[in-house]
């Protein structure tokens, strides 16, 4: 930075009030000056250039605002325009108009676009509601469908259920079997000394078996029914 009272005799700084104010004037001025001419190089650069610039930098990309918006909200809407009109018409085209307000505002909530063909209706929903709502709309003017009314509201996201409640029964019915065999093969005559013996061994191993394969023989049942 030039400063002017660096530049000339001190006494002239020290012994005048007048020419301290002269040297202030001088300095405003000429850095100023000094500070536009070194800034020629980010004009073109949304993110960069001086906030009395945008609105001219803005018509150069093709879009036109219809009042003045945050100067850091349109850095970012200028920077992405010209690729949002690339999907003009598109529901891509509108996800990335919201997409970019969303992210200038820092709102990170999320959007839902729901389209009806049939009544010519485009209604945009968000979890938090857009700050910029009028820009938005400015910018979704060059992205719509033509004919299409836009409608643009917030929802509100359903709690997370915690817990789940169990009913559980304290009852519980239990059947013990005899896992003695797999099957039983059986003469006619230990049949018919089966049908008389209700009370047999043979039954009662005959349930639910798994391991073993027994064969019985009449002299066999009987010597089970004497046990």
């Amino acid at each position: 930075m030039f400063r002017l009272q660096e530049n000339v005799p001190e006494i002239y700084v020290n012994q005048s009030r007048d020419f301290q104010l002269f040297c202030r004037i001088y300095d405003t001025i000429n850095n100023a000056i000094r500070y536009n001419a070194k800034s020629v190089d980010n004009l073109l650069n949304p993110l960069k250039i001086s906030d009395n610039m945008l609105q001219l930098l803005a018509t150069r990309v093709g879009f036109f605002p219809k009042s003045e918006y945050n100067a850091e909200t349109l850095r970012q809407v200028i920077s992405a325009f010209p690729y949002i009109v690339k999907y003009k018409g598109s529901k891509q085209g509108i996800e990335m108009a919201i997409n970019v307000i969303l992210k200038a505002e820092n709102n990170y909530s999320n959007s839902f676009i729901y389209i009806d063909n049939n009544n010519s209706q485009i209604t945009i929903y968000t979890e938090k509601k857009v700050k910029n709502e009028n820009l938005l709309r400015d910018v979704l003017t060059y992205i719509l469908p033509i004919g299409y009314d836009l409608v643009i509201g917030t929802y509100t996201k359903p709690k997370d259920k915690t817990t789940s409640q169990l009913y559980i029964s304290d009852s519980l019915e239990q059947a013990y079997r005899d896992a003695s065999s797999i099957s039983k093969i059986m003469s006619a005559q230990a049949i018919i000394d089966l049908a008389n013996s209700q009370e047999s061994k043979v039954v009662k191993q005959g349930i639910g078996s798994y391991t073993t394969t027994q064969v019985l023989n009449s002299d066999t049942l009987k010597g089970e029914n004497n046990e």
